[in-house]
């Protein structure tokens, strides 16, 4: 959960299920930040097996996930 100071708003990501969470804010924007849940961790080059977290379908298998955000005022 991340709030602003002096109005109590704030944002709720939900992150069950998922392994990892990358959280960020953009240089010189003081009200931007970013919650991201992620199913796998980021990594050099496209080798994507090779990464933290990564997994791999059968064909025709499904695979899902749910982010629930809540924002208070």
């Amino acid at each position: 959960q991340v709030e602003e100071k002096g109005t109590g708003r704030y944002l709720r990501v939900d992150t069950k299920g998922f392994p990892f969470v990358l959280l960020w804010s953009k240089p010189g924007i003081p009200d931007f930040v970013c919650i991201e849940p992620w199913m796998g961790y980021p990594g050099p080059g496209h080798d994507l097996m090779g990464r933290p977290g990564a997994m791999e379908l059968a064909p025709g298998a499904s695979f899902s996930r749910t982010q629930r955000i809540t924002v208070g005022v």
